[in-house]
């Protein structure tokens, strides 16, 4: 294959795919080759040379969970998330709740290792309880100690239906725009980008996005 060279850390490293990884990179694979018409070539490399080759102008365009964020912005262009990973919120089955709005004076279990407690935090009357580790936030819910609990969407999809299907439920989807991303240079391959956004939102519109979401088993 010749054409665009497009750089990607296969272990998207310091994000946590909920163990999908393999099923991830299996689905970007798919859907760049679905964008990009079989043109483009995504070539892995370590965390550290990723945004280095980027900014040599050795890639394109790189795939990353990088925030877009005001200072990266300035540098970077990001496409629209392709998939995102933020947190969903997770309630007792029986719960009459539908969003944070609703919850007063409540306590939610977070992750201290993601931006959950931001989301949280917007809502004053709520009361944090961080947990180390996210399956004893799940255990505290099932048995009532807490209230909700915020999770990383991949990770909520693996666990809940298969350790809790009776006992709790997700009811939202991923609460901010962490996600993964095409980013290429300001300035440089801005078209891509452009292409890009397009072809995405077509291969929503068309149905084809959630199917290729459901062969490789992503929620």
């Amino acid at each position: 294959k010749s054409g665009t060279l497009i750089g990607r850390e296969p272990s998207w490293y310091p994000e946590n795919l909920g163990g999908k990884t393999d099923e991830i990179n299996g689905f970007t694979n798919a859907l760049i080759d679905n964008i990009g018409n079989n043109n483009i070539q995504i070539v892995d490399a370590d965390s550290i040379n990723l945004l280095q080759n980027l900014d040599n102008k050795e890639y394109s365009a790189i795939l990353s969970a990088l925030p877009p964020t005001e200072k990266n912005q300035d540098q970077y262009l990001f496409s629209n998330p392709f998939l995102l990973i933020g947190p969903v919120l997770v309630v007792p089955y029986a719960s009459k709740v539908t969003s944070l709005d609703e919850m007063e004076e409540k306590i939610v279990g977070v992750s201290p290792y993601d931006n959950s407690v931001q989301i949280v935090q917007k809502h004053p009357t709520l009361i944090i309880k961080q947990y180390e580790v996210m399956p004893t936030a799940l255990e505290d819910l099932a048995s009532g100690e807490i209230d909700a609990v915020l999770l990383n969407t991949l990770k909520a999809n693996a666990l809940i239906p298969n350790l809790y299907p009776d006992t709790l439920r997700i009811i939202s989807y991923p609460l901010n725009k962490k996600g993964l991303r095409l980013i290429t240079l300001r300035g440089e391959n801005e078209d891509l980008i452009s292409h890009f956004n397009k072809k995405l939102s077509d291969l929503r519109e068309s149905g084809e996005y959630t199917k290729l979401r459901k062969q490789f088993g992503i929620p």
